[in-house]
């Protein structure tokens, strides 16, 4: 692989991983999230270690959800190359 593919796919990776957290953080209801695990577990959890806790799982989420969609359209790429018999 040429290095300035790799960079091209490194600033996609990035990229997108940016565009997938900012979605999961908009839409991911922290407040519902809270209220439900603190009424379900009938526990206090502070502020800073829910701030903590939440804040990595939105991390993880949107990496998760970007490793998916890397692979996928990385997947569906070489399917349409081989098809067509591109390099």
């Amino acid at each position: 692989m040429k290095v300035s593919k790799f960079v091209l796919l490194w600033a996609l990776f990035a990229i997108s991983y940016i565009v997938f957290f900012v979605l999961v953080f908009a839409l991911f209801p922290e407040r519902e999230v809270y209220f439900f695990i603190r009424e379900r577990y009938d526990i206090f959890i502070e502020e800073n270690v829910w701030d903590n806790w939440f804040m990595s799982i939105v991390l993880l989420l949107s990496l998760v959800i970007n490793i998916v969609f890397m692979f996928l359209s990385l997947a569906i790429t070489q399917r349409l190359r081989r098809r067509n018999n591109l390099p």
